[in-house]
Parts: C-alpha cells; structure tokens; sequence
C-alpha cells in the first residue's frame, strides 16, 4: 500500500471508529517504515478533507509535506456497523484505476485489498492508540528482483483539526 493510501486509512479509522464520528478538516502524518535495503524511512503527509457526506463518505487531498503531486482519494463505507467494508479510489497519480477495499473494526484494517496494482498486494493493520492517532499497518509490496514482502509501516497523526 502507497503511503500516502495509508493517511487515508488512518483517516478513515480515526474519523470513524467513534460513538459518534467525528469531522476532520486537515491533518498531518508522519508514516515511518524500512526500505527493502534496510534503510529506515520517514515521509510527511499533508491532509485536506475536501467534502464529506454524513459519516459514510469523504474525499481528502493528499500531499508529501516537501511538495510533489497531490492525490485525491474518496473514501466510502456501505455503513457504521463494525466490519463494514470500506472503499478507496484515487483521482490522481493512478490513472490505472487503483483502488483499495477493507474492512474497518474497532481497533484493526482486516482483509485489505489492493485492485489495478502491480506493486502491492494485501493490507492489514491496528490501532495503537486510544485516541487513534497511532496505527501499525503491514502491506505486501512487490520486491526488485520478484516475489512479495511484508513491510510494517507506523503511522502516527501530528496533527488533527476537527471541525
């Protein structure tokens, strides 16, 4: 899984994963990780919720804090109910349709899909933190010389402005 679906995950489960939803306006993230070579890594990403509609759809513009293409991606769930099944779709950057489905617990991502990607397969993940601002989430990414690999990722929010 991209970083930057990774922000829209922990959006998702952050803004969702309540009694009562709670409505974000921008965020930002800090998604830390191993390279295949076994360097460490830190990327930033910027958060906009551009719309939202009730508490089962929104779309939020994703950007590297150091500048680069923006990402749109709408985010939806078929309800509120534990397990519910949520869908991404990605306006920019992917003009091969890519597009992610998982299923959104409590505290966990379970049976994470990734469809019209050559590089990512599977994705799972759980909630840290109580107030969900911390997640660890594993994704199976294709390696240079062939062959699949789990990587973990960390993805904490620094900052969260809700409206």
């Amino acid at each position: 899984m991209q970083p930057h679906s990774m922000c829209a995950v922990a959006l998702a489960a952050y803004m969702w994963n309540r009694t009562s939803p709670v409505f974000v306006s921008n965020a930002r993230a800090k998604v830390i990780f191993t390279r295949h070579d076994g360097a460490p890594r830190s990327l930033y990403y910027d958060l906009n919720v551009e719309s939202r509609q009730d508490d089962t759809k929104f779309v939020v513009k994703v950007i590297r804090s150091v500048g680069g293409i923006a990402c749109s991606i709408t985010v939806w769930r078929n309800s509120s109910e534990e397990g519910t099944r949520v869908h991404m779709t990605h306006a920019q950057q992917h003009i091969s349709g890519l597009m992610e489905t998982y299923k959104l617990y409590k505290d966990k991502i379970d049976n994470g899909n990734h469809r019209n990607s050559m590089k990512y397969k599977t994705f799972s993940g759980k909630v840290l933190q109580d107030d969900r601002k911390k997640l660890e989430l594993y994704s199976d990414v294709k390696m240079p010389r062939g062959g699949f690999r789990k990587i973990r990722y960390d993805l904490v929010f620094e900052s969260i402005t809700e409206k």
